[in-house]
C-alpha cells in the first residue's frame, strides 16, 4: 500500500526552533500516512527536508509546495527575536563565515583575528536577512537572550516564543491518549507583556 505525504498547517510546525517571526517551520509540518485514506502518522519532517532535492522519497509535488511555502514566508527579524539567536549562539564561531552542517563543527570561543561576521549567530541570521550586520554588542554580551529566565515584572519563569514574537510563560499537559498539549501566555500579571 502506498504511503501518503502531505504538508499540514497545524499551529505547531515541526523543527525551526530558531527560526524568525513569520516562518513556516512554526506552523507547517509534513506528515507521512500508512496509506492513501488512513489517519495513522508513521513520520513527521519539517518543511526544510522536505525541500531538500536530496530527499528523493519526498513527492514532487510536496517538495514543490514546501519550497513555495519558504520562499514565499513573511519573516521578520525582531530584537527579540535577534537576540535569542545571539543567546543560543553565546560565544560560537564559525571557522570561515558560512553555514555550518553540524553545530558540532563550530568553535567554542573567538578564534584569533575572526572577524564579527564569522560569530555563528551572526551567521545563522544571514541565512533569512542578507544584510544583517554583526551585533558586536550582543557579541560582547547576549545577556538573557536563549533559554528561560524570570520576568522582571512578575517573577514567573520566561522564554521567548518565535512563532508569537514574544516572551511566554510555557506550559504542558499530557492527555489520556498520551499527547502533550503545549500553551503560551504573554499576558503577565505584573500587567502588560513579560520583560526580561
Amino acid at each position: 500500500m502506498a504511503e501518503r505525504v502531505v504538508i499540514e498547517k497545524d499551529g505547531h510546525g515541526m523543527g525551526g526552533f530558531l527560526s524568525p517571526p513569520g516562518d513556516p517551520a512554526h506552523t507547517y509540518r509534513v506528515v507521512t500516512y500508512a496509506g492513501p485514506r488512513s489517519n495513522k502518522a508513521i513520520g513527521l519532517a519539517g518543511l526544510s527536508y522536505a525541500a531538500d532535492a536530496a530527499n528523493s522519497w519526498i513527492p514532487e509535488h510536496v517538495r514543490r509546495h514546501a519550497q513555495q511555502l519558504i520562499r514565499d514566508a513573511d519573516r521578520t527579524p525582531s530584537e527579540l527575536w535577534v537576540r535569542h539567536v545571539y543567546g543560543y549562539f553565546r560565544n560560537m564561531w564559525t571557522h570561515d563565515g558560512r553555514p555550518w552542517q553540524s553545530v558540532s563543527s563550530l568553535i567554542s570561543g573567538r578564534p584569533v583575528d575572526a572577524p564579527e561576521d564569522h560569530h555563528a549567530a551572526c551567521v545563522f541570521v544571514r541565512q533569512f536577512f542578507p544584510d544583517h550586520q554583526p551585533r558586536t554588542d550582543l557579541i560582547a554580551d547576549p545577556g538573557k537572550g536563549y533559554g528561560s529566565c524570570p520576568c522582571t515584572k512578575c517573577g514567573q519563569r520566561v522564554q521567548y516564543e518565535a512563532r508569537h514574537d514574544v516572551l511566554c510563560v510555557v506550559t504542558t499537559r499530557l492527555t489520556g491518549s498520551g499527547i502533550t498539549i503545549w500553551s503560551y501566555s504573554s499576558v503577565c500579571g505584573a500587567g502588560g507583556k513579560h520583560e526580561n
